[in-house]
């Protein structure tokens, strides 16, 4: 279990990754399978190309964000517990982050 005290820094190092290999090779059509899916993303494939697109690059920045701070609070001497619940609290928060900027893109585009 202490590999979980990098939490922060392994998950923003994952979301560099899921982020790069989603520019690299984006989801051409919409899928079940990959990408960034909701019922908005999903419903033309005009907002799908532009949710990949804006969530790829929103996911890029959480994983930065993630990283420094997890390389930062890994220098920090605190408690184990401390950090796993920090280190969740952020990736939750980095999520959240990514779906309702995405969402609200979707919806600032595409519904005036």
């Amino acid at each position: 279990m202490e590999y979980l005290v990098n939490l922060p820094l392994l998950s923003g190092l994952l979301l560099l990754a899921a982020s790069f290999i989603q520019y690299r090779w984006p989801p051409k059509k919409i899928n079940d399978l990959y990408g960034y899916r909701t019922k908005a993303s999903k419903s033309s494939q005009e907002r799908w190309d532009f949710a990949q697109q804006y969530s790829t690059r929103k996911m890029c920045w959480a994983g930065i964000a993630l990283s420094i701070i997890g390389a930062i609070l890994t220098m920090l001497d605190t408690s184990y517990a401390f950090m796993v619940a920090t280190g969740l609290a952020l990736l939750v928060i980095s999520c959240i982050y990514l779906i309702v900027s995405t969402e609200r893109a979707l919806k600032n585009k595409f519904e005036k």
